[in-house]
Order: structure tokens, then C-alpha cells, then sequence
């Protein structure tokens, strides 16, 4: 990869995967409790299912300047019941939002355009037509 000095948001690739897992096991460091040196065991276990999930039923988003990951965002997509009536045919459910600490306040890109949509603290909110989902919704985890 080659650093081009601009933080883009794409959508996440299979090699990816070890560094989504680092960052998952990172965000639950940040709340205590975690041994340092599990780090690495953990990433080893784990990266299978982030790579399974970016080439699964999941949107996986991340922000990065073309050496570093700085975010990232996964989008559980759930179709709704089929209706009768013309509209998006499924739920977006974001499960995992991240940027690394020293982004913080920094306008990340993936920062910016999801705080646009979703309010602290979580909820459900109305329609995301580009990615023709009627609802979404954020928990902080």
C-alpha cells in the first residue's frame, strides 16, 4: 500500500481481516480488563471470522490513508418481510464503529458520515436510500 496523505473510506476487503480483528480486540482493551498479552492469540483466532464476514452477509466499511486502518464500521443487512408496497427491502444493524484513539476529533471520514447519521448513545433511525435500507440502527457497545 502506498500512504497518498488522505484518509478515504471503502468497503473492506478479505485482507482486511487481521486488522479488523486487532482493532475489534483493541476497542475492548480500551474498556479494561484485558490481559495485553492475549492480543495477538486473540487476532490469531478471530481473523477467519472477520474475513468470513467481509465476504458475507455483512457491510463492512473501513477508513484508511492506504497504510493504516483508522476505522471501521460493520452493517449487519437484514431483508424485512416482503410488502406489497414499492420501498427498501431490508434493516441496516451497525454493530461495531470504531476509530482508532488518536483519530479522535480528527474528522475521519468514516466518523463524519456516520455521526450524520446515527446519535449518541444508539437508536433506530429512518431510511439510508443508497444502500436501499429503510432503518438503521447503532448501539454503543
Amino acid at each position: 500500500m502506498t500512504n497518498t496523505g488522505t484518509v478515504v473510506v471503502r468497503e473492506a476487503v478479505a485482507t482486511d481481516a487481521r486488522r479488523l480483528a486487532g482493532m475489534r480486540w483493541d476497542v475492548k482493551a480500551e474498556e479494561g480488563g484485558l490481559d495485553p498479552g492475549t492480543r495477538e492469540a486473540w487476532v490469531d483466532r478471530h481473523t477467519t471470522w472477520f474475513k468470513d464476514a467481509v465476504a458475507g452477509e455483512w457491510q463492512v466499511f473501513v477508513a484508511e490513508d492506504g497504510l493504516q486502518l483508522y476505522g471501521h464500521v460493520f452493517v449487519r443487512v437484514v431483508d424485512k418481510a416482503p410488502s406489497p408496497q414499492p420501498g427498501p427491502t431490508a434493516i441496516g444493524y451497525v454493530t461495531n464503529f470504531y476509530v482508532v484513539p488518536e483519530h479522535w476529533g480528527t474528522g475521519v471520514a468514516i466518523g463524519r458520515g456516520l455521526n450524520a447519521i446515527f446519535k449518541p448513545g444508539g437508536g433506530c433511525y429512518p431510511e439510508i436510500p443508497s444502500r436501499d435500507i429503510s432503518t438503521a440502527c447503532a448501539w454503543r457497545s
